[in-house]
């Protein structure tokens, strides 16, 4: 193997780095600094988010940004200063990408994550930005030396829209474990359970997630994020957003908590939700609507709900019941997540990212 494998992430992200975004990558440039590699993030973030980037333990170059016109100017900046210091591989999420950033992918290696299948969320945003990634999306791909895919199904997709092979390995989300304490389960007179996520993603599956609480009324649903709904049962509470500290400490009062419920709208049967890692980390158990990459659907402590199974009739919500009886007041145990902890899932990531460093030397020589 080799060691001493410079790697620049580059990042353009408008969250701070407590976001769930934000946490993934500091956890994933934390492990792959221990497993060998020399990272150094290059952020593009709103001028206001720079000190919390900044003062992450790691090496981070912040360029900021307050409009439209200097976002794009970051960009450029940041890109050409790994150019210039001759980083051996850019690692960075696919998404829209700028011309410059396309035409440089031939002069350094670029490795992409791919989080997501398809194109449907840019079209929900702009039909633009829709149009421009399907002109670019086959573009950037071939250009890539290699695609960390968080799912087989977006790796297949990927390679189906690049019209080759790609050099891909898939790697579901992962989680550092050692950062988080599982809480004493309450002693819930009713069941809660909780839902964490952001405002206005559809694939989130809020209505679906009422549709379970009008059947479950004996238990009690909290959605934290989204924004309220007002056609809800009463016993549905919105909390608006939680972070940090008061994000874990209520989730640590809860009993089963709730993934996405409508992947599918997003053509998506697999999945690899970050909220579904921080929901184990703390010991919860968790109803999902997805295959997820990283965990056996057969597993104790999930329950999922597949895509063609809404409406639920009596039989399943009879079962989503006795699952969630039997779960109130328990935990699940780090000893069971080996398979989403960043040691296991980050130490393949970064082993792949030396590998392809090595490949790239040789091919150059």
């Amino acid at each position: 193997m080799y060691s001493n494998v410079r790697v620049a992430y580059l990042l353009d992200w408008k969250f701070s780095p407590a976001s769930g975004v934000g946490k993934k990558i500091v956890d994933q440039i934390e492990s792959w600094n221990r497993f060998g590699l020399e990272v150094t993030l290059f952020i593009n973030c709103p001028a206001e988010q720079e000190d919390e980037w900044a003062k992450l333990s790691f090496h981070v170059r912040t360029y900021t940004y307050t409009s439209y016109r200097s976002r794009l100017n970051a960009r450029k900046e940041s890109l050409q200063q790994i150019i210039d210091e001759r980083f051996e591989i850019i690692y960075t999420r696919f998404g829209i990408l700028s011309p410059f950033t396309i035409r440089k992918m031939k002069k350094i290696p670029t490795i992409l994550e791919l989080n997501t299948k398809g194109l449907l969320e840019y079209k929900r945003r702009s039909l633009l930005l829709y149009f421009y990634a399907c002109v670019t999306s086959k573009i950037i791909l071939n250009n890539a030396v290699a695609v960390c895919a968080i799912t087989s199904e977006v790796a297949n997709e990927a390679t189906r829209i690049a019209g080759n092979e790609i050099n891909y390995k898939v790697f579901p989300n992962s989680i550092n474990l050692k950062r988080f304490t599982i809480f004493l389960p309450q002693k819930n007179e009713r069941p809660k359970l909780v839902f964490v996520g952001t405002p206005g993603l559809v694939w989130h599956g809020i209505d679906r997630l009422i549709e379970l609480a009008r059947s479950l009324f004996e238990f009690d649903f909290y959605i934290i994020g989204p924004k309220q709904i007002l056609d809800r049962p009463s016993n549905v509470k919105f909390i608006g957003e939680l972070y940090d500290d008061d994000l874990n400490n209520f989730l640590s009062s809860m009993d089963i908590a709730i993934s996405s419920l409508a992947l599918d709208r997003n053509q998506m049967t697999e999945g690899s939700p970050i909220k579904t890692r921080l929901y184990l980390a703390l010991g919860l158990p968790v109803i999902i609507g997805y295959t997820d990459a990283g965990i056996g659907s057969s597993s104790k402590y999930i329950f999922k709900i597949a895509p063609n199974e809404w409406p639920l009739n009596q039989e399943r919500v009879d079962d989503l019941r006795n699952f969630v009886k039997k779960f109130k007041g328990r935990r699940v145990s780090h000893k069971d997540l080996f398979s989403i902890d960043s040691d296991s899932i980050e130490k393949m990531r970064a082993d792949f990212i030396i590998e392809t460093a090595h490949a790239k030397r040789i091919f150059s020589r």
